[in-house]
């Protein structure tokens, strides 16, 4: 007895995007991707000193740890 094998199509697994609604232009963000993007620009913008501050850090402490490394 044969099994009838449902054919995926676009937007069938969850993850990959669906058709585009009538009207809306290949390559266009929708309204919620523009939601996620914005909220996204926003918390890098906020977190960024702070980056910075640890990327610093971080570099001193390889350059103190290379030195070292070189003395002994």
């Amino acid at each position: 007895m044969g099994h009838a094998h449902a054919v995926r199509r676009r937007g069938d697994v969850a993850g990959t995007p669906g058709p585009l609604p009538p009207g809306e232009p290949a390559g266009e963000s929708t309204a919620a991707e523009r939601v996620r993007e914005k909220a996204a620009e926003w918390l890098a913008e906020r977190c960024h000193p702070q980056t910075l501050r640890q990327v610093r850090w971080a570099n001193v402490r390889l350059k103190e740890s290379a030195t070292q490394a070189l003395v002994s």
